[in-house]
């Protein structure tokens, strides 16, 4: 246990030295708090550039909703979308 602890700690200062020395700290990151701050500055972003047209003609490229856009799947299932209550 002992060991494993001990690589562990040095995989994580070795990822922290080279993201400080390359500056890489803004685009990879090793905290999940961090990457959530990350993806809703995104999504925020994305919200203020998409027009309403855009957003309803994104394509889904995963699941059981593959090659539908938002809008036709918002049409059969607003539970996939986290949209129904």
């Amino acid at each position: 246990m002992v060991n494993t602890i001990l690589k562990m700690s040095k995989k994580r200062a070795f990822i922290d030295s080279v993201l400080q020395v390359a500056s890489l700290s803004d685009v990879f990151t090793q905290d999940l708090e961090d990457m959530r701050d990350f993806t809703n500055a995104e999504h925020n972003a994305a919200l203020e550039n998409m027009t309403l047209k855009e957003a309803r003609n994104i394509k889904i490229n995963f699941g059981k909703y593959k090659d539908k856009t938002l809008y036709q799947v918002r049409k059969e299932d607003l539970k996939y979308l986290g949209l129904a209550i």
